[in-house]
C-alpha cells in the first residue's frame, strides 16, 4: 500500500516536468503554436508557418506548426502571410521556389500567383532529410506601386525586386530537445520509485530477519 502511494505521488510530483517538455521545438521553449519570426524588408514583410500535412483541409486539425527545422520527412504544407503598405502584396504577382541545399535543386516552383487574401498556402513533399532555403519573390511592380501611391516614401527609393529566404532543415534533429527531457525524467521517475520499493523491501527482509531471531532467542 505504502508503495502504490509513493508511485502516486511521484506521478504527480513529476507530471509538470512532461508537460512542460511538451513545449519544447527548435531547441527553445516556445506556446504550443510557434510564434514564427517575421521577416521585414522595406514596405514589406513576411511570415513562414511549416504544417506537416498536405492537405490543405487538415490545416484546421494540425496543432503543431514549425518554423526553421523540422524533426522529420513528408508532406508538409508551407503557409505564407504577405504584409505590405496598403495591401500591394494582395494584388501583385509573387513566386516561391523551394530549393534543396546544397546542390541548389529545385524541388517545388510556383509561378507568379496572386493571393488576394495575403495567405499563400503551399504543399511540398520533403521526402529526404536535408536542409532547405525556401525564397519568395516580390517584384520589382510592387514597389514602384507603392512610389507613385505613398507619398509618405521617399522619392529617393529605389524600385527593385526583393527575395525572402527561409531556411529549413528537414529530419536533421534525431533527438530533440523535448524527446530527451521527456526520457529523462521517465528514467529519474523509474530510478526514485524503483529506490523506494527497494528500501521497502530491504527495510521488510531486516524486521523479518530480526522478528526470526526473537524468536528462535525466546525458543531457546
Amino acid at each position: 500500500m505504502q508503495i502504490k502511494i509513493l508511485a502516486i505521488l511521484c506521478v504527480l510530483l513529476f507530471s509538470p516536468f512532461f508537460s512542460l517538455s511538451s513545449l519544447f521545438a527548435h531547441g527553445r521553449l516556445v506556446p504550443a503554436k510557434p510564434l514564427c519570426p517575421i521577416q521585414q524588408k522595406g514596405d514589406f514583410a513576411i511570415h513562414m508557418d511549416v504544417f506537416p500535412h498536405s492537405k490543405l483541409s487538415d490545416l484546421e486539425k494540425c496543432g503543431t506548426v514549425y518554423c526553421h527545422e523540422v524533426p522529420f520527412t513528408g508532406n508538409m504544407t508551407l503557409v505564407f502571410d504577405l504584409y505590405s503598405v496598403q495591401n500591394v502584396l494582395n494584388h501583385t504577382p509573387v513566386r516561391i521556389e523551394v530549393i534543396e541545399e546544397p546542390l541548389h535543386r529545385s524541388i517545388a516552383s510556383i509561378p507568379p500567383t496572386i493571393y488576394s487574401n495575403g495567405i499563400a498556402k503551399i504543399p511540398v513533399n520533403f521526402n529526404h532529410p536535408g536542409h532547405y532555403k525556401i525564397v519568395l519573390h516580390v517584384p520589382k511592380s510592387a514597389s514602384e506601386e507603392l512610389l507613385n501611391k505613398v507619398d509618405s516614401i521617399s522619392q529617393d527609393q529605389v524600385a527593385q525586386d526583393v527575395d525572402f529566404i527561409f531556411p529549413l532543415a528537414v529530419g536533421m534533429q534525431k533527438y530533440t530537445l523535448g524527446w530527451v527531457a521527456t526520457w529523462a525524467m521517465g528514467i529519474l521517475l523509474a530510478t526514485f520509485v524503483l529506490s523506494f520499493i527497494l528500501y521497502d523491501e530491504r527495510s521488510f527482509y531486516v524486521k523479518w530477519k530480526m522478528r526470526k531471531m526473537a524468536e528462535e532467542e525466546e525458543s531457546e
